[in-house]
């Protein structure tokens, strides 16, 4: 059966557990047994964190099946951060786990690997699917690489010049560079249409 979480919160397992009286650590579950031991260990620098059903993150990762995928996202925005069939590699701090049967894991999603992090996919209705590519976003973010790439050049080029250390070739790539530069400015991130980068002047 496919489980998924509330939000998993920080929490200190001491202000439950600390005031207990022997007799009352002794009828603890083993597995709350575990955990008090844990917290009360002063040299343990371990984070607590329990969903908003009350699961505790490191009682509820051992009800799992070891064969399915388990995803951490942030319940905002649905961004997958973690991933990974071993629940105890995750550490999903404000966020959701739930875990995806292998075939309901699709291929693109394996392929990008690591890759996949950085909101590239989603966890939304139930499935993992590809984050929608923002295209102006992504031609504004070219745009402003190149034109950083031509202030580069350009005032490489203008230094040479203004020193009198320009070489013919420099002299005439300067103006083809400048030109390069005023039609990359034209770009309409909208409708991205990119000008060819000046080859060498020989």
């Amino acid at each position: 059966m496919t489980m998924q979480s509330g939000i998993f919160k920080q929490y200190d397992p001491l202000e439950k557990w600390g005031k207990y009286t022997p007799a009352k650590v002794a009828k603890l579950t083993p597995d709350e047994l575990e955990l008090y031991y844990v917290a009360k260990s002063p040299e343990m620098n371990v984070v607590f964190l329990k969903d908003d059903n009350g699961n505790d993150w490191y009682l509820w990762l051992k009800t799992l099946s070891q064969e399915t995928l388990k995803v951490s996202f942030n319940p905002d925005t649905k961004e997958i951060i973690h991933f990974s069939y071993d629940a105890s590699a995750i550490f999903p701090i404000n966020q959701i786990v739930v875990e995806v049967a292998p075939e309901n894991v699709p291929d693109e999603f394996t392929a990008a690997g690591e890759k996949a992090l950085g909101g590239a996919f989603l966890f939304d209705g139930g499935e993992i699917i590809a984050a929608p590519i923002d295209y102006e976003a992504e031609a504004e973010r070219k745009k402003l690489e190149l034109l950083n790439q031509a202030n580069n050049v350009i005032a490489t080029l203008q230094d040479a010049v203004d020193l009198g250390m320009a070489t013919d070739k420099e002299e005439k790539n300067l103006p083809e560079w400048r030109k390069y530069r005023v039609l990359l400015n034209r770009v309409d991130i909208i409708r991205p249409e990119w000008p060819e980068p000046p080859e060498d002047v020989a």
